[in-house]
């Protein structure tokens, strides 16, 4: 299949029929691209023909559709990435915090094994949890072929 602009006019297409094409490929009809003066519809269906509008719409779309999906993507990514930093942010805090109350206990005589099996408790879960981010990060990385 043969490439055709939809951006420009044809090697043998006149800016009169071209400007019809804008005005068809941004609406893909005939009836509603034409003026009630100025150009035929018959006149309108024969450039149609003669300068593939409708292959021409059809790459218009696909790029549109392309330049939509895309932006989808990024938005999409660019939450992601926000969502791992907060959850990242959370982790090492969580962490700062099983540290403070480590160095508190440390200071005391009792240590109460309850609150230090908590205290042990909590500090794995925010490991667990900081590992699982640095996971999906690596697993980021390589999807997108960059490096750490």
């Amino acid at each position: 299949m043969m490439d055709f602009p939809y951006d420009q006019p044809l090697e043998d297409e006149k800016p009169r029929p071209f400007t019809w094409f804008m005005r068809y490929r941004d609406m893909e009809s005939c009836t509603e691209a034409a003026p009630k003066k100025g150009v035929s519809l018959r006149s309108l269906k024969q450039y149609s023909v003669d300068f593939h509008w409708q292959q021409r719409c059809e790459a218009y779309d696909t790029q549109i559709a392309k330049e939509a999906a895309k932006t989808l993507m990024e938005k999409r990514q660019n939450e992601l990435d926000a969502f791992i930093d907060q959850d990242f942010s959370i982790a090492t805090r969580m962490q700062g915090l099983v540290d403070k109350k480590l160095e508190v206990l440390e200071e005391t005589e009792d240590v109460d094994v309850k609150e230090l099996r908590t205290l042990a408790g909590a500090y794995k879960e925010s490991r667990v949890w900081v590992q699982e981010l640095l996971g999906l990060l690596e697993d980021e990385r390589e999807g997108t072929g960059e490096k750490g």
